[in-house]
């Protein structure tokens, strides 16, 4: 977890305990005490914790939406070396301003159509309705053409 705070002495990250109760994925804003203070942060890695090592809970999620994914995280720790910025900085870019803190899933059917995950949990989005009925699935890198 690399806190929110603007320096370069916490690119690294900080390690915490995920509580049993709590969902995080790569990408997640959490909620943590660093030094006695309360501070957000992004999830950068999951992985089980060492026997025999104590760590602190992360105090709660700030938000359902996950801001980037593994891919996104790569380029941004390009990015923070390119630019010489921390890490916190740059990862604070990926969050729009008006990103609702909880996401209610949408009932039926709605304008462009539900979203869905494949198999692999990209997101797959309904971009059209083809001439005949039914509905056009594509992945972002489908649309892009890449």
């Amino acid at each position: 977890m690399v806190p929110d705070i603007p320096t370069f002495a916490v690119d690294d990250g900080f390690s915490y305990l995920i509580p049993t109760d709590v969902t995080v994925r790569i990408g997640s804003r959490v909620k943590v005490r660093v030094s006695g203070r309360r501070v957000k942060g992004f999830v950068t890695a999951l992985f089980e914790a060492d026997e025999g090592r104590k760590l602190l809970p992360i105090d709660g999620l700030s938000g359902d939406v996950a801001s980037f994914d593994h891919a996104m995280l790569d380029a941004l720790r390009w990015a923070s070396t390119h630019y010489v910025t921390p890490l916190s900085v740059m990862l604070k870019r990926t969050i729009p301003p008006n990103v609702p803190k909880h996401v209610t899933p949408p009932e039926g059917d709605v304008p462009g159509g539900p979203i869905v995950h494949s198999d692999d949990d990209s997101p797959v989005y309904r971009i059209g309705t083809p001439p005949f009925g039914g509905s056009v699935a594509a992945t972002i890198e489908e649309v892009a053409g890449s």
